[in-house]
């Protein structure tokens, strides 16, 4: 008599067959409709008699109506991309002389020009005997995942090339301030040559530079917050001479999460030694000397020019010349901007010379000025 205890060890209960409902199957209809939403088609091959049957949405992946076509290994072929159409067929080819189980992905081209990418995969079922005698096989359009890779290939190439040529270091530290990516010209500008920087920290490759920027990190990664043109001072090890760079970090996310901290970095040694130098030059000149732009607008006054005129550059930085020194001949009388030397040399080029009547609250006198077109 069956043993009916409900905790009865389990290789002792007996259990029967009708306590399990029958297992029912997706109508074929549900399963049409499963392909059209994941982009799949499915189709069976008779080895023996050479016939090809193709799910519903197998002919939609070829840009066709269901029926609209006789299912064959050829047709398949003719709709191929001319770049892929050997190897497809060299695929059919195979599976038919040897019963094997393509596996390609090839591009297809629909009646209206339309080309798709798809990936056809498959496997052999036996028969009684153990031969094989049929091959059944799915095929998936790949076409966005396939657009996706290749725009990443692309980006990651462009990224690429641009840290391997621009004259700017480039680099990603993760949130544990280890060197995640760095081109090279980065690893110049620190001054670091201790080998794959990758895994490492800042700190240990380049401690001096940390020093100044480790609260410039750790900000970014906690609150978010880029910082930009940080000036940063090294030296070089062997020479002790001074190294100016001009450094900007950001925050890298994913979703709302701050992952690390993106860095480039510039060099800016040569442009500021120049721009002191030419500081220095300048005034140190007796003679006054100013820049104004196309709209003839001040932009440098040296220490001279700020003499002579009683303004000092900050004062007419972005103001008009003309009507600062300009404003009236020395007798006293207007002096209209269209009869101005300087609009004449900035529109016509040449040099000219003419005097300057600074406003009396300021020096009182003219000064004679040759003015030179900056080309």
């Amino acid at each position: 008599m069956p043993n009916s205890d409900p905790i009865a060890p389990p290789s002792r209960r007996v259990v029967s067959s009708a306590s399990f409902p029958q297992r029912e199957r997706p109508r074929p209809d549900a399963l049409e409709r499963a392909e059209q939403l994941v982009g799949t088609g499915s189709w069976e091959f008779d080895v023996e008699t050479d016939r090809l049957l193709w799910s519903d949405n197998m002919f939609r992946l070829l840009g066709l109506e269901p029926g609209a076509a006789l299912p064959t290994p050829e047709h398949v072929i003719d709709r191929t991309h001319p770049d892929d159409r050997e190897r497809v067929a060299a695929a059919v080819a195979e599976a038919r002389s040897d019963h094997s189980s393509p596996d390609v992905i090839f591009r297809v081209v629909w009646p209206d020009g339309t080309i798709r990418v798809l990936h056809g995969t498959s496997t052999f079922i036996a028969g009684e005997d153990g031969a094989t005698s049929r091959l059944v096989g799915s095929v998936q359009d790949i076409t966005t995942l396939t657009d996706s890779q290749r725009a990443a290939a692309e980006s990651l190439t462009l990224m690429e090339t641009l840290q391997s040529t621009a004259p700017v270091g480039f680099g990603f530290v993760d949130r544990g301030f280890r060197i995640v990516r760095v081109n090279e010209r980065l690893l110049e500008i620190i001054g670091s040559h201790r080998g794959d920087p990758v895994g490492r920290t800042i700190a240990e490759l380049a401690p001096e530079v940390w020093g100044q920027v480790g609260a410039i990190y750790r900000d970014v990664l906690a609150n978010g917050r880029s910082h930009v043109n940080v000036e940063i001072e090294r030296r070089e090890s062997d020479s002790q001479d001074r190294r100016l760079l001009l450094a900007n970090y950001y925050p890298v996310r994913i979703d709302t999460e701050v992952i690390g901290v993106g860095v480039v970095l510039v060099d800016i040694t040569e442009r500021e030694e120049a721009r002191d130098f030419r500081s220095a030059v300048m005034d140190t000149m007796v003679e006054g000397l100013y820049v104004l732009d196309g709209a003839g607008h001040v932009t440098f006054m040296n220490a001279a020019a700020s003499r002579l005129l009683g303004w000092t550059e900050a004062e007419l930085r972005g103001r008009s010349m003309h009507e600062a020194i300009h404003f009236q001949h020395a007798d006293g009388s207007p002096h209209r901007e269209r009869d101005c030397e300087l609009l004449k040399v900035r529109t016509e080029g040449g040099r000219s010379a003419c005097p300057m009547r600074p406003s009396p609250a300021r020096t009182g006198r003219s000064v004679p000025s040759p003015i030179r077109r900056r080309r």
